[in-house]
């Protein structure tokens, strides 16, 4: 069962640098490559136990996370991908290509996975709280679950700030720079049968790469 999850937020991609949520899925801009590119040495510095044994990598298959799945973490096994990851909005910007989309944008790897309508917004992946919260213990629970001791998630910083890392009180998490990790453990041990297996952050101690951005998610640009 996993122990250590260190959870990343994609680097920066076409609508963090615009402001511009009307873009269809963004890819990573140029400075969002090179912030991906930095992460493996910022990962080791800050995190040098997550390699042994070699971590589970879990990503949402939104254009951005991939690549930066791809670019952040190039020795890891390619990655798994969980519609649940996928951010909060319903935007142009936060809505996933479709499954055929993503094959041709990225042959090397399998997204058959993925349900037909996990792009559509609708049903279970749709922006309501109740929905978003079954989303994120679903993944919470998922990741619990899976064999080794360390998984890598790549995810987006809405879902990440007020559904998959913040705790019972609903007190959302700090803001995530681009391309910044940081270490969580199950806050009743990975063995405890939690239903709702919530997370706790371990460490004030992030990865994060030396080209910030300091891009705000939709959400908190409407605040």
């Amino acid at each position: 069962m996993v122990k250590n999850v260190y959870i990343y937020r994609h680097a920066q991609a076409e609508h963090n640098a615009t402001s511009d949520w009307s873009i269809p899925d963004p890819p990573l801009t140029a400075l969002g490559r090179t912030q991906a590119r930095d992460i493996p040495p910022t990962f080791m510095d800050n995190f040098p136990e997550a390699l042994t044994p070699t971590p589970l990598l879990v990503s949402s298959a939104l254009r951005r996370t991939i690549e930066t799945s791809l670019l952040g973490f190039p020795s890891l096994p390619k990655p798994v991908f969980m519609a649940e990851l996928q951010e909060i909005n319903d935007l142009p910007c936060d809505t996933g290509s479709s499954a055929s989309r993503l094959a041709e944008l990225f042959p090397q790897l399998d997204f058959t996975g993925l349900p037909e309508d996990w792009n559509s917004k609708r049903g279970r992946w749709e922006p309501t709280e109740a929905a978003l919260q079954e989303r994120a213990r679903n993944t919470r629970t998922w990741l619990r679950e899976q064999p080794g001791e360390n998984a890598v998630v790549v995810s987006h910083g809405d879902f990440l700030r007020y559904y998959l890392a913040a705790g019972p009180s609903g007190k959302p998490e700090d803001h995530w720079e681009n391309a910044e990790g940081r270490l969580y453990q199950f806050r009743d041990g990975h063995d405890s049968g939690d239903p709702h297996a919530w997370l706790v952050r371990i460490t004030k101690e992030t990865a994060k790469e030396g080209h910030q951005g300091k891009d705000k998610t939709s959400a908190e640009m409407s605040q």
